[in-house]
């Protein structure tokens, strides 16, 4: 009977122990969900920022074909 006591009980304990893992491993998923959340944000961003600067690149390439005409234009005067 003793021993069966003692197996009851160890079984309480790792129920418990069980019950812990589970809450612990539910919140590790949210605060994954919460990264790749924070990921997605941070590759949108990534993009904008690439856009900006491709558009920032062709402006200066065009101001710069621009310039280089007004000049040439300026020493044929």
């Amino acid at each position: 009977m003793k021993k069966f006591n003692t197996e009851i009980k160890r079984i309480e304990e790792l129920r418990e122990e069980n019950m812990m893992l589970m809450n612990e491993v539910e919140v590790l998923k949210s605060e994954i969900q919460k990264k790749d959340v924070r990921i997605e944000e941070l590759k949108n961003e990534n993009v904008i920022l690439t856009n900006g600067i491709e558009e920032l690149k062709a402006k200066d390439s065009i101001n710069s074909m621009f310039m280089n005409n007004k000049s040439i234009a300026f020493d044929m005067t």
